[in-house]
C-alpha cells in the first residue's frame, strides 16, 4: 500500500516537473520577444471650437508617427455618447486604423492614441480624418489631413 501511494508521488512530481519544463521553453522560445514587440500608432490632437450657433467645428488637426508596445497600443475606443468627435486613419482609400473617439465636452484640445488593425505600409502616404458627430449621430464637420510617416509633427489648420 505503501509503494502504491509512493509510485503516485512519483508519477505526480514528474507530471508537474515537466509541465513546469515545457512552460519555460515556450516562454524562451520567443513568446517574450513577440510580446515586447513594438507597433506603430499615430498621436493625434484635435483643436475643437464652436462657431456662432454653438456647433461643434473642427479647427485644426496635428498628428505626428510613434510606437508603443503591443501589449500596451490601443485598440478601438468608442465614444460612450453623442456629440462626439472620432479620429481615423485611411490608407488607399480604406480606414487602417482602430476606430477611436471620445464625447464631445466643450471647445478645446482632444488626444487620441490611434492603434492599427491591420499591416501599414508606413513608405505610402496616409490621410488623418476626424468627424464630429451632433447629438443626433449626424456628421457635422469632417476634415482630412494628408499624413507621412516620419517623427515630425504634421499640422493643419481650418478656417
Amino acid at each position: 500500500m505503501e509503494i502504491n501511494i509512493l509510485n503516485r508521488l512519483v508519477i505526480v512530481t514528474m507530471k508537474s516537473w515537466l509541465i513546469l519544463i515545457l512552460t519555460c521553453i515556450l516562454l524562451l522560445s520567443g513568446c517574450i520577444e513577440k510580446i515586447n514587440a513594438k507597433v506603430p500608432v499615430v498621436y493625434v490632437n484635435v483643436s475643437m471650437g464652436e462657431d456662432a450657433n454653438g456647433t461643434m467645428v473642427i479647427q485644426g488637426v496635428e498628428a505626428y508617427a510613434g510606437e508603443l508596445p503591443k501589449l500596451d497600443a490601443p485598440k478601438e475606443q468608442l465614444a460612450g455618447n453623442f456629440p462626439a468627435v472620432y479620429v481615423n486613419i485611411v490608407q488607399d482609400m480604406f480606414p487602417r486604423a482602430y476606430l477611436t473617439g471620445k464625447d464631445y465636452v466643450g471647445p478645446g484640445v482632444y488626444s487620441y492614441i490611434v492603434g492599427f488593425d491591420t499591416k501599414l505600409n508606413t513608405s505610402e502616404p496616409m490621410g488623418v480624418r476626424v468627424e464630429a458627430i451632433n447629438s443626433k449621430g449626424e456628421t457635422i464637420d469632417l476634415k482630412a489631413m494628408r499624413f507621412n510617416w516620419s517623427s515630425t509633427i504634421q499640422s493643419k489648420t481650418y478656417k
